[in-house]
């Protein structure tokens, strides 16, 4: 999962920090299972870009994605 979010940092720079990189690639070790994981991962986007549509920022700024990856992860524990 880690290698996923190497690639947007560096395919897109500046839209993604390393921080979301280092979190992502701790929450892909495995602990959940690939499906699981997954579902983490797109609840994550889901919520980052809820925020991004609720917040509209007067002026483009970064918006962390460790915050809603942790949320996705815990609302995708109970699919276990």
């Amino acid at each position: 999962m880690s290698g996923f979010y190497v690639v947007l940092a560096l395919g897109f720079p500046g839209q993604l920090g390393l921080g979301g990189v280092r979190f992502g690639g701790l929450l892909g070790l495995g602990w959940l299972g690939w499906p699981d994981m997954m579902i983490g991962t797109i609840v994550a986007w889901l919520l980052a870009a809820l925020v991004v549509a609720v917040h509209r920022p007067s002026r483009p700024r970064m918006l962390p994605l460790a915050p809603a990856l942790i949320a996705g992860f815990i609302l995708a524990l109970p699919a276990l």
